[in-house]
């Protein structure tokens, strides 16, 4: 059942005019962002952000823990706690934007954190302040009153996306469309949420004023490629996460599959290796990967999801955040590399292996595999009898063993040599 939920959500006012000449205690510092001159961040960036890499979190369990509120506002709309599983979720999506940024979130009691979140019936969805010093700077505010309130944040659901998306508001990031303060918007081919959760877009093209339109299921489950850039500009890229050698290993039952990963280092793999689908695996940065069309994200309206995985964008240029390898499954598979030597591993089926400029590994099995040679490091790995293979060169090469074909390409003057099969 399509999820036609309409986030009708508001950013609070940094200056919440409602608050009069109450004093309120200082909240924690904040600071300016400046723009960068690249949209894909621009678009995103409120212009403020915390003045600390360290901010604390609580959820009070009365109205009066808030501070610096009118009576006619949220803590006095029919506050409620979070209960045990929002209160998970919110954990759980805090979690998602300190992986990709140098951000440290501390769970404090009461009202007595940076981030206070909390449920009332003046948001009918939801809705978030941007970074202040005012008491309510940062504040999280869930509706508990309509059948639009986030109740149920179950991952890669409506309601958890709300929980991400609402987060990145109380650190300082925008919609991409808001144009208030004479802030930045969005490229027309990146407005959507398969490049930010901060979207009100379910795909590009979509009417901002329509609502999303996503299936149950389909709705990303962390920050997505513009929102880490705009992130990590603010706060720093976290080298930390997943700083080892980490293998992704996707599972070809789970039902949907809509993310974007950052990996802090280490020698990493996509490992595809459980499936049997025709896989599209790109390793470049800001690339996405499709392993099964039924795990595609639906979007609504007839569009699905461009991949089921992207690849976060470099920070600062840096190849730490690179996955190196991959391995597909045993079906017809294309499996792309990046800028640095990948190993690319293709098992059964008709594979293409392409490494891109590194000097690569790329190691075939079962079937008719084609592989794309453009560095002389290049390596092409081939078993006895495991096929008809073809190598599509633009270097001079010498055909590898057990590989059959050698086709040059490109317009250098370059050679070409055979082994001891009948190669063409």
């Amino acid at each position: 059942m399509e999820d036609n939920k309409d986030i009708k959500e508001d950013v609070k006012s940094i200056n919440n005019n409602n608050a009069g000449n109450i004093k309120v205690p200082a909240q924690a510092s904040t600071s300016i962002v400046k723009t960068t001159g690249v949209n894909q961040i621009d678009s995103l960036l409120s212009r403020y952000k915390w003045g600390s890499n360290n901010v604390t979190f609580s959820f009070p369990t009365n109205k009066n823990q808030y501070l610096g509120y009118l009576s006619n506002e949220e803590p006095n709309k029919n506050f409620i706690a979070l209960n045990a599983m929002q209160q998970n979720a919110a954990r759980s999506a805090l979690t998602k934007w300190a992986s990709v940024c140098n951000l440290t979130f501390t769970e404090t009691t009461g009202g007595n954190g940076t981030i206070l979140f909390g449920t009332s019936s003046l948001p009918s969805t939801s809705w978030a302040y941007y970074p202040t010093t005012g008491a309510w700077g940062g504040d999280v505010w869930f509706g508990n009153s309509t059948s639009d309130s986030p109740d149920n944040p179950v991952v890669g659901s409506y309601d958890y996306a709300t929980y991400v998306h609402e987060i990145g508001h109380a650190l300082g990031l925008k919609h991409p469309h808001d144009t208030s303060g004479g802030t930045i918007v969005a490229n027309f081919g990146i407005d959507s949420m398969e490049y930010s959760i901060m979207s009100y877009k379910s795909y590009v093209g979509a009417d901002v004023n329509d609502g999303y339109t996503n299936s149950y299921n389909s709705f990303a489950t962390g920050p997505m490629m513009s929102d880490i850039a705009a992130i990590q500009y603010m706060y720093g890229a976290n080298y930390k996460y997943n700083a080892g050698n980490t293998v992704y290993k996707f599972d070809p039952n789970q039902a949907k599959i809509f993310e974007t990963i950052w990996d802090g280092g280490g020698n990493d793999t996509y490992d595809l290796s459980a499936y049997t689908t025709n896989l599209e695996v790109n390793l470049s940065p800001g690339g996405w990967s499709t392993f099964d069309t039924s795990q595609l994200a639906y979007l609504g309206d007839g569009y699905y999801a461009t991949g089921s995985v992207a690849n976060a964008l470099l920070y600062k240029g840096n190849l730490q955040s690179i996955i190196e390898n991959a391995i597909g499954g045993s079906g017809n598979d294309t499996l792309i590399g990046n800028q640095v030597s990948n190993t690319l591993t293709g098992g059964a089926g008709n594979d293409k292996l392409d490494g891109g400029v590194g000097a690569d590994r790329l190691v075939g099995g079962i079937g008719d595999d084609t592989y794309v040679v453009d560095n002389v490091g290049d390596v092409v790995v081939e078993n006895d009898s495991e096929g008809n293979d073809t190598v599509q060169s633009n270097v001079t090469y010498t055909l590898a063993a057990n590989v059959e074909n050698l086709i040059l390409t490109g317009t250098a003057n370059i050679n070409g040599t055979g082994n001891i099969l009948d190669n063409v």
